[in-house]
This record gives structure tokens, sequence and C-alpha cells, in this order.
């Protein structure tokens, strides 16, 4: 095969992965993008959320929220979209085990610094007739 061709394909593989968050949700909804105001739209490509936005736009500037919760506070409908964040725990490790497939008799350890992630809440968006009238970011 030739080099170019592989070259070039390998270049536009790692370009095609390069894409953010943000510029994935727009390419694959841009109806969504597309009926957003030009205020928005800046917001969405910064991946901030304001008051005043649609529960579209913060889709796009944020994504899937983990948790969404429906309820009433003082006569209104409010919608409450809730954010998973991650933070590493690190630790020291030592464990030791039996050998895995072929090498079953074989003893194994493992010893040193290992990390793991564990789910904290994260950021929330609350809106009002499909409006955001307020969110929190943590620290």
């Amino acid at each position: 095969m030739n080099t170019r061709f592989l070259a070039a394909l390998s270049l536009s593989l790692l370009l095609a992965s390069c894409v953010s968050p943000i510029e994935g949700r727009v390419t694959r909804h841009p109806e969504l993008y597309a009926r957003l105001t030009e205020a928005e739209k800046q917001s969405v490509r910064m991946g901030v959320v304001k008051e005043g936005m649609s529960k579209d736009a913060v889709y796009l500037a944020w994504g899937r929220p983990a948790r969404i919760a429906s309820g009433r506070r003082d006569g209104r409908s409010l919608d409450r979209w809730s954010y998973t964040d991650y933070e590493p725990v690190y630790y020291s490790d030592f464990s030791m085990g039996w050998g895995h497939g072929h090498c079953r008799h074989d003893p194994y350890y493992r010893v040193g610094p290992s990390v793991e992630y564990v789910p904290v809440p994260g950021r929330a968006v609350e809106f009002a007739n499909g409006k955001v009238t307020g969110y929190l970011i943590p620290r």
C-alpha cells in the first residue's frame, strides 16, 4: 500500500479523534444548534452556561446530565439537571494472587501506587419554563 496514503489516513484519523465533546455534540445535533440565539451559540462553544439559556443550549455545552429531577417551587414547575464528576483517589497497593491463563500456578505480586476515580456530585442547572434560572459549579 502507498505510504503517502497511509500517512494521510493516519493524520486524518488523528485529527478526527481530536474533536472536543462540545464539537461532537454540535456536529451530531446541527438542528439544535441552528435554533440557538447567537449569544447561546457563543456560550455553547465556550462550554459556559448562563441564566436564560435553553435546555438545548445547556445540553450542547455540558452534555447529557446524570440525573434529571422535576418539582415545584413557589407555584412554578422546575427541572434540575445534575452532573457527576470523577475525582482521583490515590493509594499504595500491595496484592498478590495466582496467575491467569496458562500460568495458573504462578503467583503474581503487585506493589506500588494506584489510582481510582470515584463519582462525586458535580455541576447542576435549574430550569423554569425551559430556561436556566440558576446553576451551580462546585469549587
